[in-house]
């Protein structure tokens, strides 16, 4: 009864109830995920002082633990008779917990370590191998969700875009672990924050495990039919001859044999590009072709770009499917390849963004792999007229053959980078400022709401006099545009920020006026710039025409958003701003809390007028996030 009370308030709210239990998942592995590859060898070589030869062993034991555990807990999970086992929701819910622990374990040595300890070398195995094999057994029976929630075309799509969004926010794990640790310097703080991310990411999964459901959840007792015609299904005798006879026919399956063999270089092709992309642009492109802080946007591209690409091509997904846009993507990297190839290493800006464009593409590509391994279950259930389907085994014997391409991949590049005289060559590690990804994030808000603007030719439930103030916003803080010079990358987010400001004024109030919604935009806004001037001109930092301008934006904007907010409490909906601009604003005003955070910590910069008034906005931010769920989050509904 309280479970169908959940469901009946998300519902009213607009959220899918099984693709939200199946994102919570998504949510919770992608914050330790994370964090553990990026971390965990920086500690063990760094920290740990793990001998060459040691690492090197680990990482071939892990490998061979790393490919063979998939089909075996695909077996278990599609074979066993234990619930926990066989009920994919019950296998994320009991593994969760020791999903989270096994996680914990790298950050806890054993005892204070000496250079070459043997038992670091024992520590960093038995870490890899427990963390996957949990990583295995609970993502498999999310893969396998993935087939089992419908059968319906759509509603993975559904599945997809949740688990973007999700995997989106997981991601933020790495930037928070960074800053409160400072790049794992503060080793307690480290511990202490990975132990947080650790309750959280279980708490997720174990939504996951509470409300998520199967289709095949109750057939099991149907294969106890006497007319049951499967005669390996997954209530059939357990042993090694049902293994063999079900891994044959899945191997046999033509459709799953080419999908590996694509598979397997679209994770080569990943792996290479995750591992190296860093090393290729600090080595190949030099600074005064490229300076860092170009290089950092290229990065954070990475970061940011393949989700929102996900994202934001819904409806290419509905009209021309999966397979065409995968297909497609392939002609894209062979094409930019080719031409990388004629044009050579001395194009720098082309190399830049063939390096750039590649990881999104790749990675965003990847992120659709799901649907047709969900295909090719859906006809070997059909095919062998199974009582329930083989998922969990069908993603499993994929990974024992696509897996080992992640090994294979910088072992192979290494080697080759080895040839040319790259033998000293080290992953770098800088501090990364997050002001840019908060720059990032803010504009790619900017674009999506104008974009969303143009392609509906529709400007209601958009608040036209927040977007003013923010227009008023830009023009007040970059007066200084005329005067001085920082870079180049400062003028052209200035010029950016205020031509996109002023054009979706235009599109509100000039374009799309029809539109607009303007009896519901009500709100006084004079209330605010008035004492907004008149504290501009009391608290400031220098009694002139430019600062005094500049402390106004600063304080304009952190109210900015009131109107928007006044006409989401008026219409009681917020469908017309999309999660995606949410998101993206919300992302911003996070990012530049931890800007404050890391230029005190690094550079000794701390400024009370911004800090205050970015506390605000930032609470104003969260009210608005309320107001959105509460009202209607009605994105994930379509």
């Amino acid at each position: 009864m309280k479970e169908m009370n959940v469901f009946r308030h998300l519902i009213n709210f607009g959220v899918n109830p099984a693709a939200l239990a199946y994102a919570m998942t998504t949510l919770g592995s992608t914050m330790i995920n994370n964090i553990f590859s990026f971390y965990y060898v920086k500690l063990f070589l760094n920290k740990y002082k793990i001998s060459e030869g040691a690492f090197h062993q680990s990482q071939v034991v892990y490998m061979i633990w790393n490919a063979v555990n998939d089909p075996l807990f695909g077996y278990l999970q599609d074979n066993s008779r234990v619930p926990c086992f066989t009920q994919r929701r019950l296998s994320i819910l009991y593994g969760a917990a020791f999903y989270s622990l096994s996680f914990l374990l790298a950050w806890f040595p054993w005892r204070s370590y000496a250079p070459g300890d043997w038992l670091s070398g024992l520590h960093l195995i038995v870490t890899l191998c427990a963390f996957d094999g949990m990583l295995t057994f609970v993502l498999l029976a999310q893969c396998a969700l993935f087939a089992e929630i419908s059968s319906q075309h759509q509603s993975r799509l559904r599945l997809i875009k949740y688990s973007q969004v999700a995997s989106l926010i997981g991601s933020s794990s790495i930037l928070f672990c960074g800053l409160l640790s400072k790049n794992m310097e503060d080793f307690p703080a480290f511990q202490a924050f990975t132990v947080l991310t650790a309750v959280l990411s279980c708490g997720c999964m174990l939504y996951t495990g509470l409300y998520s459901e199967s289709r095949f959840d109750n057939k099991g007792s149907e294969s106890d039919a006497p007319e049951a015609v499967d005669k390996t299904s997954p209530q059939s005798v357990f042993s090694v001859s049902s293994l063999r006879i079900l891994m044959w026919q899945i191997l046999t399956n033509r459709d799953f044999q080419l999908f590996v063999l694509m598979n397997f270089f679209q994770v080569f092709l990943l792996t290479f590009f995750n591992n190296f992309t860093m090393i290729f642009a600090e080595h190949l492109i030099p600074p005064d072709a490229l300076p860092s802080l170009a290089k950092s946007i290229m990065y954070g591209a990475g970061f940011i770009c393949p989700q929102l690409l996900v994202l934001s091509c819904q409806s290419l997904l509905h009209g021309l499917g999966y397979y065409k846009i995968i297909l497609f993507t392939f002609y894209i990297e062979a094409g930019l390849a080719a031409i990388m190839l004629a044009l050579g290493p001395q194009h720098y800006y082309f190399m830049a963004f063939y390096l750039t464009f590649n990881m999104v593409i790749i990675q965003a590509a990847f992120s659709l792999f799901g649907l047709p391994l969900a295909d090719i279950i859906d006809t070997d259930l059909q095919r062998y007229q199974r009582s329930s389907p083989l998922s969990s085994m069908v993603f499993g014997t994929n990974a024992l053959f696509t897996k080992p391409g992640q090994s294979l991949a910088p072992m192979l590049v290494l080697s080759i980078l080895n040839q040319y005289g790259y033998e000293q060559l080290k992953e770098v590690v800088g501090k990364s400022n997050p002001r840019l990804t908060g720059d990032l994030s803010h504009l790619a808000a900017i674009i999506i709401l104008l974009l969303k603007i143009w392609k509906s030719r529709s400007c209601a439930g958009i608040s036209g006099k927040s977007q003013i103030l923010f227009a008023i916003v830009f023009t007040t803080r970059y007066l200084d545009l005329l005067s001085s010079f920082i870079s180049l990358y400062n003028s052209c987010m200035k010029v950016i920020y205020i031509g996109c400001a002023y054009a979706t004024v235009y599109l509100i109030y000039m374009k799309f006026r029809a539109t607009y919604d303007g009896n519901h935009d009500s709100f006084r806004v004079e209330f605010l710039v008035v004492p907004v001037g008149g504290l501009a001109v009391l608290i400031n930092h220098d009694f002139s025409f430019l600062e005094i301008l500049w402390t106004f934006s600063i304080y304009l904007e952190s109210v900015a958003i009131l109107p928007q907010l006044f006409m989401i409490s008026k219409t009681g909906e917020a469908e017309t701003i999309t999660t995606h601009y949410l998101f993206c604003l919300g992302l911003y005003r996070a990012l530049y809390l931890f800007n404050w955070i890391w230029r005190f910590y690094f550079e000794g910069f701390f400024d009370m007028i911004a800090i205050v008034a970015g506390v605000v906005q930032t609470i104003l931010y969260c009210d608005f996030f309320y107001l959105y769920v509460t009202k209607g989050f009605l994105f994930f509904a379509h």
